[in-house]
């Protein structure tokens, strides 16, 4: 199977969380969309440590993620 993967999809699959695309196994080729570029950033302790901070408004566990790796 060919699938549209995006962020949020690869996250639940990496960190084991409730909602994983059910077809996980069977995909064998990931399609995503990208502007111009694309830089992949590894989520390393800084990143997860930010992400658990506070924050103004409640937010998820990957948005909390997609924020904290954003550039500032």
């Amino acid at each position: 199977m060919i699938a549209y993967l995006d962020s949020s999809v690869l996250l639940r699959v990496v960190l084991g969380q409730r909602g994983r695309l059910r077809e996980w196994t069977s995909v064998r080729e990931g399609i995503a969309s990208a502007g111009d570029e694309m830089t992949v950033v590894e989520p390393a302790r800084a990143i997860l440590s930010r992400a658990g901070e506070s924050l103004p408004t409640p937010l998820g566990a990957l948005d909390a993620i997609h924020l904290a790796t954003a550039p500032a």
